[in-house]
């Protein structure tokens, strides 16, 4: 019994932990791959054609970095041969590093990625490497995040088995997809088992959806865009950048909410354009506006997901970037 309560307690943190936080994400995939190397079973040579790849990897996005995020990765090729005999087992742990490519359509991020780790080929241990190349899209109403991904898979090494050099060369094609809101509602059910309660924003997509999108852009809005690639002199992106962070909420967020992120956005862009002229009186007179203009913005997300527990702050009240501080070494981005 004391176990069950253990495991139960264990469920619930681990539900909360996934849900509340964007910068933690589980994912699984399948693939297409062609092999070719040699080396393989005493000798073999040829190409491992149509081989099915199974991967399962934990990530996290850097807070501290803007669009890189690293992870730790399961990866299963299975292959048979085409000359030789028998089928090859592959299996993989990876670390890897993910960048993201700043795109100007909303819900669509191109990536590239590198890793390396041991695979394990039969009674040999080798050093594999990967390279990755893919695009993520959001599908923010169920919501899902999925992956169309290319992989190049290089083992080279001396094999303790077999003589010569074991070498293979993995091309694959490979469809990934978040798994993080699917634990999240696993955690649900087990909680519902337990006579626990839970937020009706995880029993309800849209209102899933709501905190997703709400959790992940507070921190940019009490930042006011500047902590991006974009907020730098000149630069035409920067536009684009906030009119898709906002689109989101646009979309899934309450009649309220979206009229005041409009006037939000109106105010911030003023707030950049006057930073980007060295006009400092005009851009510290809006900063001072900011403070009170995001306090009624967070209530209102906080009333959109408070369902269960009006008085209970599911998101966390975040603090207003230090403007002065933040112009002192960032001064050679602005004109004086």
């Amino acid at each position: 019994m004391k176990l069950l309560k253990v495991l139960l307690a264990f469920a619930v943190v681990l539900g909360f932990s996934v849900d509340a936080s964007a910068e933690i994400y589980v994912s699984a995939g399948l693939g297409v791959a062609s092999n070719s190397g040699s080396g393989l079973r005493e000798g073999a040579r040829g190409h491992n054609k149509y081989s099915s790849v199974y991967s399962l990897a934990v990530g996290y996005d850097l807070p501290f970095v803007d669009l890189v995020r690293v992870e730790g990765e399961y990866i299963h090729n299975r292959a048979k041969l085409s000359r030789g005999s028998g089928k090859t087992n592959l299996d993989g742990v990876f670390a890897n590093v993910y960048a993201t490519i700043p795109f100007p359509l909303p819900l669509v991020s191109p990536y590239v990625g590198a890793g390396m780790g041991p695979v394990r080929y039969e009674s040999d241990t080798l050093m594999g490497f990967q390279l990755m190349a893919g695009v993520d899209a959001e599908i923010f109403v169920i919501p899902l995040i999925a992956s169309l991904e290319y992989r190049y898979q290089r083992l080279d090494n001396k094999s303790k088995t077999s003589e010569g050099t074991y070498k293979s060369y993995m091309h694959a094609l490979m469809a990934k997809v978040d798994c993080s809101v699917y634990i999240v509602r696993t955690m649900e059910l087990i909680i519902k088992a337990s006579g626990l309660a839970s937020p009706s924003f995880i029993k309800q997509p849209r209102l899933y959806a709501r905190y997703q999108i709400y959790t992940s852009l507070i921190g940019e809005l009490y930042n006011l865009f500047l902590d991006n690639p974009y907020a730098q002199n000149e630069n035409p992106l920067l536009e684009t950048y906030i009119n898709e962070r906002l689109a989101k909420v646009y979309i899934i967020g309450s009649e309220e909410l979206v009229l005041q992120l409009k006037k939000y956005r109106e105010k911030v862009l003023l707030f950049h354009k006057a930073l980007k002229y060295g006009k400092e009186e005009e851009s510290l007179k809006l900063y001072s506006e900011f403070g009170d203009l995001l306090t009624s913005r967070l209530q209102t997300m906080r009333k959109d997901l408070n369902v269960d527990f009006p008085n209970r702050e599911i998101i966390k009240k975040q603090n207003l970037i230090d403007i002065e501080q933040y112009l002192k070494i960032n001064k050679e981005r602005f004109r004086q």
